[in-house]
């Protein structure tokens, strides 16, 4: 099953230019979503496969593979991504550690950018509170705007640092732990 957009639409812009507007943006587009994997006497729902790593996987079925699976900490259906696979046939399959990085230094740009517009725009409701109760509202609303931008930049940081920990994790050689069962 592919995980394409649910729904596109266009609009008219000014001057007659027309727009296509999506109603989800999916970073997972194109990738191929199983309900679930059987591996090891353990399941896991909502797995989402590159291609070449899902055709790798069914060809694996009854032997010793080993999966390298992250879970997003902002992931709203909790989807386990698949960021490498070692089968018996074709050995070590994953991105490149460049490829892994540039993914996660321009995730980290764009959480950046929105911690800098919550930055900024934590001032608004601050000045507010100063103008209506002074120093006893405005401050604690300034904290907590200053505050939730922070934890917007710690948060990325440390799935981005749990990501290439989970690369890593896949080892090149050794046995298999476990046998996959089942796709679907």
């Amino acid at each position: 099953m592919s995980s394409d957009p649910a729904l596109v639409w266009t609009s008219q812009g000014l001057g007659g230019n027309t727009r296509v507007h999506q109603s989800v943006r999916d970073a997972h587009r194109g990738w191929v979503q199983r309900q679930f994997v059987d591996i090891g006497g353990k399941r896991l729902v909502n797995v989402m496969f590159t291609q070449l790593c899902d055709e790798l996987a069914q060809e694996a079925i009854g032997q010793e593979v080993t999966l390298a699976v992250w879970t997003p900490s902002n992931s709203d259906r909790h989807r386990k991504t698949v960021l490498g696979i070692r089968t018996p046939k074709m050995g070590v399959v994953k991105p490149s550690l460049f490829t892994l990085l540039a993914g996660a230094f321009f995730g980290t740009i764009k959480v950046w950018l929105a911690a800098i517009v919550v930055f900024f725009l934590s001032l608004v409701p601050a000045a507010i509170g100063f103008a209506i109760a002074g120093w006893v509202l405005g401050i604690p609303l300034l904290i907590a705007g200053w505050g939730f931008a922070l934890w917007l930049v710690s948060a990325s940081l440390r799935g981005y640092v749990r990501m290439v920990k989970t690369w890593r994790s896949l080892p090149k050689s050794g046995p298999a732990p476990a046998a996959l069962a089942a796709l679907e």
